[in-house]
């Protein structure tokens, strides 16, 4: 006779996310010129991503304007992607790579201007807010049912308000330009572990996309 195996709720869970897929796509523009400007802070993460967690060298994706990392986290199979073209065309580009699976486990992170340097947030299934790559994907994916990580790169006043930037060209000048070595410090030692801690929590299951 056979003895019944009990296995814990918790094991089942993981059991079942690490037999999910999940596409991380960081935004941002390719080159050296853009590599380490407040606009590419997405592109920025995902790479030191792959770098954390040992994934794949970066392989070229059939489009020829996409690049593809392999490894896993949390047990959960993931593929990370950048872009070798601009922002706008993040849709065209990326939306394939993540149409391979589906949009509701894709990750996409980004700059906002709407959030100040030094913090983050993780939402799922808003709109874009005026983000040019959001909105591309948003169009090119046929849905806003993804997860975001919004990185803040707005400047802030000493009590750490947002310093809301009004002139157009101000605002292009600023998101392209290059993080000063104390931001770039806060995104190493701050900003990107504790983004590595909420991504673990999403592709475990701890964190659960809300009923839309």
């Amino acid at each position: 006779m056979y003895s019944s195996i009990k296995i814990d709720p918790v094991q089942l869970v993981m059991i079942k996310f690490s037999n999910m897929h999940f596409y991380i796509l960081g935004l941002g523009n390719p080159g050296e010129e853009y590599e380490a400007t407040r606009h590419s802070v997405g592109r920025l993460c995902v790479q030191e991503l792959a770098r954390a967690y040992k994934f794949s060298d970066w392989k070229l994706y059939k489009n020829k304007k996409t690049e593809t990392a392999k490894g896993a986290i949390k047990g959960a199979e993931t593929s990370l992607i950048i872009i070798d073209e601009f922002m706008n065309a993040s849709g065209r580009f990326g939306g394939p790579a993540i149409k391979s699976g589906v949009p509701k486990r894709a990750i996409i992170v980004h700059d906002d201007l709407d959030l100040p340097i030094g913090s983050f947030k993780v939402s799922y299934g808003r709109g874009s807010g005026g983000h040019k790559g959001v909105e591309s994907l948003i169009k090119n994916l046929k849905t806003k049912n993804f997860w975001r990580v919004r990185i803040g790169i707005s400047p802030k006043t000493p009590s750490g308000k947002i310093k809301k930037i009004t002139d157009k060209k101000k605002v292009g000048d600023y998101v392209l330009g290059v993080f000063p070595m104390t931001e770039i410090n806060i995104l190493n030692k701050i900003i990107f572990p504790n983004i590595f801690t909420s991504i673990e929590n999403i592709v475990s299951g701890k964190v659960k996309p809300p009923k839309i």
